[in-house]
């Protein structure tokens, strides 16, 4: 937490800085947390695809095996178009 912190700091328009800080509070079962945030950072960037996998992520720990599986889809297709996971 601590390193994502002050790696935004140093660089806070990164956007996958500021998923991968939503992707802790998935880690830590904050599940509507790390979707609320993922989905705002989603918004900005829809290219992102760390964001896109971490939504999918969320929502099938949430029991939305539906918005689940196109959040991933979604992501795949972005991973296999060429931008980047972003995952720090």
């Amino acid at each position: 937490v601590a390193e994502i912190r002050r790696a935004e700091e140093l660089d806070p328009r990164e956007p996958s800085l500021r998923a991968n800080r939503a992707l802790l509070s998935y880690f830590q079962g904050s599940y509507d947390d790390a979707l609320k945030e993922l989905v705002e950072v989603s918004r900005a960037e829809p290219k992102l695809a760390v964001a896109r996998w971490g939504i999918g992520l969320s929502y099938e720990e949430k029991g939305m095996a539906k918005e689940a599986l196109a959040s991933l889809k979604q992501a795949t297709e972005l991973e296999r178009a060429g931008y980047d996971a972003g995952v720090v």
